[in-house]
């Protein structure tokens, strides 16, 4: 009566905190009870709303929707709060009537909470049956409101199994509602004995799912785990308890996670789950992973500064229809969160908890440790704790580069939507857009592209290693939602993604505002597609302005010239995807999603280049072509189109097999093996893709590495690996230095001028044909082979470099000359590695090397007699004889001996 006389006063508010400290107080006492159980039992369906301390029990029993019973050992912690004679009858009755009171007030405005309350009490059963049956993907906030209601109320009546299927329900429902209705939010509302309640049925649920294809001997050696303990209830009800004195917070969050880890790790791992555990630690356990992942949220910030830019007056437009705002510019005091989302990333890895962002498929019982600490031989205990601590390691790394800039942006939408709004207290809606706003801009948001790629996983993993959880997907697509989001992010910051925005976006948000239809929640996703595509589309015109007008240096795909490839990586430093600074080459590709629009640029330059008279048509097919290659080169993709480049489905599977392990060799051992070793390795076996596989385990593997044959260039050259700490282990950017020689750069100015790659020396090849048949080269053949070719090539060219004859000749001959030269350098290496005698053409030239005429000179006067023709009489026929004098005269002139 007195909360009803000071409505919204501050005596008000004194009053409400009165009892909830009266109520808390009452709490704590009553959790010595431990034995009690509802006084009133639950009989027919009637009006949930109706509750008396006389009939208390007419709130219909509902069956959770998935999960087994329980059995006793749950049912003698039922306890009524509305039954219990410790309760007042003004708190019953408040607690029965002022939603305002008691029900989560954050999950939805004072007006929907009412609404949803004043509709259950005029509904009764029916509107609770419907409540049940509601598709998840069709709810609003007042269901959402209308959940949290049923859910204290099922537990005032301690029909605890009724609150944990509303609760199921509520997780299923809450962001299609466009609420924040997380799992901590429901968790929050549970009191001690729901939570325990709830607990078990999760439990119970882990175990039903585990239990399918275990043998006897598994499950009588298991089912004890998925019990609550007794101290396991003690745990559990204490901290529920305290959480319940505590506001919504970061307090209240680490008890309610502390619940969740308690829960979590007395689940045994599943099968498979260890294995995806050692692949994660040996993938991303490495510095250099840690610094993309931050410069990669350093990168894209500031287009995501330059969409709101674009994105705030386009909805401040919108408003005047929607009547809220959804965008506004930076708010630069947003920063402020990155202090704080370190220190939770830190605290949770401290505490060994998660309390970010839990949603249902990562805060509900869920994996919990990846190796089991239960072993019976002691010494595998030790070993299974070392990689479990590695494992959170890992994932508190990860956390710790994402975490401030999620903040970052969770505080700077929901500034700017409380600005722009003019309101002081952020409603749900608010929170559930700025959450969202901060999921996307780190990757981390699920949306139809990411199920999508989950269920291509999902499906590849029908194939699997007989005995375990563990099969094709996992291995041809390791991780799925970063990957997957970058990817997306490729198409909606491009032309592409703007034209999208502005056709089947702009039609499918301008009838949701007709028809009235339209959420705030669209309002933002529409107008941020926008100012993506839009942001986008300018880096594309300003990248393309730096290229042109050679204030950058970009290069696009290299692997698509075969001999120029090799020349340029290991001779000129050119590396596919790189920024030429200075001398070097640095490599951008893992700078995503602006390294897709550099690639694409540069490709579509490239390309430019070779085809000048090319039509507007072409050139529109060629951009569209760069793009979509650039795409399928992302990482899942890339897997996918590798597996299926194979000539058979069964050859794809065999191969993807073979890779498989040498990702369970720690990336970090990689890095030192580099460090370590002065000489680039290669892992490739023709035609043995067994050996290959130990090969690229070898790689990765310090002192094993130097086993392999070294990568040897085009000039004859063991490539170097000189790296320093830095660019191992930090630098996010793989380098190549320019190794230029006199030789190689007269061997590259005239393939240039020319466009002749015989100019440029040949890669040794895999495999030569003799007599019809396939000789195939060793990897130690084929390290030889290029030792020769290369050496050659320059001693040849060398020699020729101050020859007068040489100089004055023209471009042509001299790419005539140059590819004598490698044409012989590569007839020697068949002869002196492979026995293989030269052809017909090359016998001459080993002739004249045995005559003792140097060959570079010999390969010279061959090129310069070549263009010699015959004189022609009145009717253009050739005259006899003409021709051989002609070329004796060039040969007099050469000063050679006779037998020369």
């Amino acid at each position: 009566r007195m909360v009803e006389l000071f409505k919204g006063t501050p005596q008000e508010r004194a009053l409400r905190k009165i009892e909830r400290m009266y109520k808390n107080a009452l709490d704590g006492l009553n959790m010595q009870t431990v034995d009690s159980s509802p006084q009133y039992s639950i009989s027919t369906l009637v009006e949930t709303a109706q509750m008396t301390e006389e009939q208390a029990g007419t709130t219909p029993r509902l069956q959770p929707e998935t999960g087994t019973q329980t059995g006793d050992s749950i049912s003698r912690f039922y306890e009524s709060v509305q039954a219990s004679s410790i309760f007042d009858d003004n708190l019953k009755s408040l607690a029965a009537n002022d939603a305002r009171i008691k029900y989560y007030e954050s999950i939805a405005n004072a007006d929907t909470m009412n609404e949803a309350n004043t509709e259950l009490n005029n509904g009764g059963e029916k509107y609770v049956t419907d409540w049940f049956k509601k598709d998840p993907k069709t709810a609003t906030p007042k269901d959402v409101a209308t959940g949290f209601i049923l859910m204290y109320r099922y537990q005032a009546i301690g029909d605890y199994e009724s609150a944990v299927a509303v609760a199921q329900k509520l997780r299923n429902m809450g962001t299609n509602a466009g609420q924040t209705v997380q799992m901590f939010s429901i968790l929050g509302r549970f009191t001690p004995d729901g939570m325990v309640m709830y607990a078990q049925k999760s439990l119970d649920e882990a175990f039903e799912t585990m239990v399918k294809g275990r043998t006897q001997a598994w499950i009588d050696a298991n089912k004890d785990k998925f019990k609550l303990t007794n101290e396991d209830i003690d745990f559990i009800r204490r901290r529920t308890w305290q959480a319940a004195q505590l506001p919504e917070g970061r307090d209240k969050r680490i008890l309610l996670g502390e619940i969740a880890a308690r829960i979590q790790n007395k689940i045994p791992p599943q099968k498979g789950q260890n294995i995806r555990a050692l692949q994660r630690i040996s993938l991303l356990l490495n510095p250099k992973t840690n610094v993309r992942n931050v410069l990669g949220n350093v990168i894209i910030t500031p287009m995501h500064i330059v969409s709101d830019f674009f994105a705030a007056p386009i909805d401040k437009l919108i408003s005047k229809k929607t009547d809220v705002r959804t965008t506004g510019l930076y708010d630069i005091s947003s920063v402020k969160g990155f202090k704080k989302g370190f220190y939770e990333s830190y605290d949770d890895f401290r505490r060994q908890i998660n309390t970010r962002d839990i949603e249902a498929n990562r805060f509900e019982i869920g994996e919990g440790k990846s190796f089991s600490e239960s072993h019976k031989f002691k010494p595998l205990n030790a070993l299974s704790k070392a990689l479990n601590a590695l494992d959170r390691t890992t994932t508190f790394l990860l956390d710790a580069g994402d975490r401030p800039f999620f903040e970052m942006w969770f505080i700077n939408s929901l500034n700017n939507q409380m600005r722009l709004n003019n309101v002081t207290t952020p409603t749900a809606e608010m929170i559930e857009i700025a959450r969202q706003d901060a999921l996307s801009r780190t990757w981390q948001d699920t949306n139809n592209y990411t199920r999508s790629v989950s269920a291509i996983k999902k499906a590849m993993n029908h194939i699997r290693i007989p005995g375990l959880n563990y099969g094709l997907g996992d291995i041809v697509i390791k991780f799925v939602k970063t990957p997957a989001n970058l990817t997306k992010a490729i198409v909606d910051f491009s032309p592409v993604g703007l034209v999208k925005a502005l056709s089947v976006e702009a039609t499918r948000f301008t009838n949701a505002v007709k028809t009235g239809q339209v959420t705030p929640q669209m309002q933002r996703d529409f107008v941020r597609n926008l100012g993506n595509g839009i942001a986008g589309s300018l880096l594309y015109l300003i990248v393309h302005a730096l290229v042109s007008s050679g204030k950058i240096e970009l290069t696009g795909d290299e692997s698509e010239r075969d001999k120029e490839t090799s020349f340029g990586r290991d001779v000129l430093g050119v590396r596919s995807y790189s920024v030429k600074i200075g001398d070097k080459y640095y490599s951008y590709d893992w700078a995503q999603p602006v390294a897709a629009t550099l690639a694409i640029i540069a490709d579509f330059m490239e390309g430019k280049e070779t085809e000048s008279d090319s039509s507007a048509y072409q050139r529109i097919k060629d951009a569209i072509d760069a793009g979509g290659k650039v795409l399928f080169d992302q990482s899942f993709m890339q897997s996918i189109k590798v597996f299926f480049e194979e000539d058979n489905p069964l050859r794809g599977i065999y191969k993807a097999i073979l890779d498989e392990p040498a990702a369970f060799v720690p990336q970090l051992f990689s890095q030192f093996a580099s460090l370590g070793d002065d000489t680039v390795r290669t892992s490739y076996v023709y035609g043995d893709d067994l050996q290959t596989s130990q090969n690229k385990i070898k790689a990765r593997i310090p002192g094993l590495r130097q086993q392999l044959e070294p990568v040897v260039d085009v000039l004859g050259r063991d490539v170097e690996n000189k790296n320093n700490v830095f660019d191992v282990f930090f630098n996010p950017s793989n380098v190549n230095a320019m190794k230029e020689t006199p030789e190689g750069s007269e061997m590259y100015r005239v393939y240039s001028v020319t466009g002749e790659t015989g100019a440029l020396p040949s890669t040794a090849p895999y495999y030569v044909m003799k007599n019809n048949k396939k000789i195939i080269l060793t990897p130690e053949q084929r390290t030889q082979y290029q030792r020769i070719t290369g050496q050659t090539a320059v001693n040849l060219v060398s020699n020729l470099l101050n020859n007068v004859q040489y100089q004055n000749l023209s471009y042509k001959e001299k790419a005539d000359v140059l590819s004598r030269i490698n044409s012989y350098s590569a007839a020697l290496a068949k002869k002196r590695v492979l026995d293989i005698e030269p052809s017909k053409e090359m016998k001459s030239v080993f002739e004249a090397e045995e005559a003792g005429i140097p060959m570079s000179e010999y390969l010279l006067y061959r090129a310069m007699i070549r263009g010699i023709e015959a004189d022609k009489d009145k009717e253009g026929k050739p005259i006899s004889g003409t021709k051989k004098s002609k070329i004796l005269d060039v040969i007099n002139s050469l000063n050679l001996t006779r037998e020369q």
